[in-house]
């Protein structure tokens, strides 16, 4: 038995290349093996094959039967909706590892302006910190005052009743 060189290869995962993500990919394989355990015209192999070949290519060439094409057509919007938010999710992770490798191209370049930023940085969060504190006590003292006015309410409907309710209790005791 060979034992990786680092700690780490032993617990990296190897790429993932399909479109959807592997948690989705997940689900769908147990959905449709579930399924498939439920009816004998599923044929689970023929399912998963038409699936990853949509997730691939886009369309599916397979001959299915009737069950399986019910199946194939209620998972096809799901796959479709995943498809597209890991597009969304990977063009979203490249403008990051691109804004990173862009700061740390800039941060080695001059340090000194590293300097100015951190400060910057430092006393633009101060100021965040505070206007964050400014405004929670802020939605503390609206919350105080929306119960009090709700409590001086309920204390004047106790206190002082209805006055149709007194006129309806007057005109049946006659």
């Amino acid at each position: 038995m060979t034992t990786p060189a680092t700690k780490t290869a032993s617990r990296r995962k190897a790429k993932w290349t399909r479109l959807v993500s592997r948690k989705f990919y997940q689900s769908i394989c147990r959905q449709v093996h579930d399924v498939s355990l439920l009816s004998e015209d599923i044929t689970e192999s023929n399912v998963m094959q038409c699936i990853d070949d949509y997730i691939d290519t886009g369309n599916a060439h397979v001959k299915f039967t009737d069950a399986e094409t019910v199946v194939f057509t209620l998972l096809q919007p799901l796959i479709d909706k995943a498809m597209t938010r890991s597009m969304r999710a990977r063009a979203a992770a490249a403008r990051r590892r691109q804004a990173n490798e862009a700061k740390s191209s800039t941060d080695t370049s001059d340090t000194a302006k590293t300097a100015a930023t951190t400060v910057e940085i430092t006393a633009t969060q101060s100021t965040a910190n505070a206007t964050r504190e400014e405004k929670r006590a802020k939605r503390r003292e609206t919350a105080l005052i929306r119960r009090q006015e709700k409590r001086r309410k309920r204390l004047a409907r106790r206190h002082n009743p209805h006055p149709l309710k007194l006129s309806s209790n007057v005109a049946s005791a006659k």
